[in-house]
Formats: structure tokens, C-alpha cells, sequence
């Protein structure tokens, strides 16, 4: 597997649209953050990932609501061999801490295990992988912009649609990191720290 993945504000399609294949069993999967939260991305020309921490999450696959959670995507593409990988998961069970109204600071800690998909040969099977990430977030403005809608996005047969509303300010990423245990670590394209009323994620396959 060899991939390149789009850019940073592609970044606010986390919010949108950069989310979940599910389980290769279940039909739907549904996964719902709100409150505050800190989002950074990064990529390695190959493979880019995206950690989203939220104050508050539900989970449909674990049944629990209201614990800080988190949800990790990911694209990989290997242009040589023509493989293109989308890839997924959320957990319940991190470490998060927000500072402040907008917020000004957030830092969150935790793994969670990513499914990846390819979707254009459909010649590969699943490959699960960890993705290991420490959030040290300081927001470089005091204002934040806001943002709503829906979004819809197709990845082969994942489909994807999600409902978001948020404020938030760009952050510097200070010593955060994002790591998969499978490709290795990837540098840091940039951050976001936020209050979220709602961001709501369904997938089908």
C-alpha cells in the first residue's frame, strides 16, 4: 500500500465528510460528537490522517454516551499499483481536556482502531490498523468562524452522510502528533480547536 492524500482543509471535509467505513458485518454505522473539540490532520505525501477529539460522543457500536471520544480517518493511495485505501474508526475511551470558552487550549491523548477499505480494485481485504495521537492545541485567535450543513461522499460502495455545526479558530499544533502503527508517523499540516453543536456521522456499506 502506497498513498498520497488530498490537503489540509480538506480538513473541515473531517467535519464533513472524512469518516467511517464500517464493520465488514454491519450494514450502518453511526457515530456523534458535540461540545468541545480539537482536530488536526497531517500527511506524509502518501498517507494523510485526520483525528477528531470531542468532550462528548455517542457510539453505535459500544452503546455509551457522553464520554470524550475521538474518530480517525484516513486516504492512502498507491499510484503504482493503482490501490486506493479509505480508512476509519472512533473510540470512546481517551483523555481530553479544554480550556477556556472557545476553547483556547485543548489536549486530548488516546489510540483508536482504523479499518481501511480499498476501494477502487477491490482486490485487497481490510486492513486494521492503530492510530496513536496526542493533541496539544492552542488556538491562535480569539474569534472563531462558524460553519453548517450537510455533506454526502461515496467511496466505492461506502457511502457517507453527515450533519455538522461548529465555530472554530485555527490552533498551533505545539508537540501534538498523529501515528499509524501500520505507515509510520506523519507530520503535521495543522489544527483546530471548537465547540460543536452538533457533528453526526452515518455510513453505509
Amino acid at each position: 500500500m502506497n498513498s498520497v492524500i488530498k490537503s489540509t482543509i480538506a480538513a473541515c471535509v473531517f467535519f464533513a465528510a472524512a469518516s467511517t467505513p464500517l464493520i465488514a458485518e454491519a450494514d450502518t454505522f453511526a457515530y456523534s460528537s458535540k461540545g468541545a473539540f480539537g482536530y488536526m490532520s497531517g500527511s506524509n505525501g502518501n498517507l494523510s490522517l485526520y483525528v477528531n477529539a470531542s468532550e462528548n460522543t455517542t457510539q453505535s457500536k459500544s452503546n455509551k454516551s457522553g464520554s470524550s471520544g475521538a474518530d480517525a480517518s484516513g486516504y492512502y493511495f498507491n499510484t503504482s499499483t493503482g490501490e486506493c485505501w479509505f480508512g476509519y474508526g472512533s473510540t470512546d475511551t481517551i483523555q481530553f481536556k479544554a480550556i477556556g470558552s472557545l476553547p483556547k487550549q485543548v489536549t486530548a491523548s488516546g489510540a483508536v482502531s482504523v479499518t481501511w477499505y480499498e476501494y477502487c480494485s477491490g482486490l485487497y481485504p481490510v486492513v486494521t490498523d492503530t492510530v496513536t495521537f496526542n493533541e496539544d492545541l492552542t488556538a491562535m485567535r480569539d474569534q472563531a468562524s462558524s460553519s453548517w450543513g450537510t455533506g454526502h461522499s461515496e467511496y466505492g460502495n461506502i457511502k457517507v452522510n453527515d450533519h455538522f455545526d461548529y465555530s472554530s479558530a485555527p490552533a498551533s499544533v505545539n508537540a501534538s502528533s498523529i501515528s499509524s502503527q501500520s505507515f509510520g508517523t506523519v507530520p503535521l499540516l495543522g489544527g483546530y480547536v471548537g465547540q460543536s453543536k452538533s457533528h453526526d456521522v452515518q455510513i453505509t456499506r
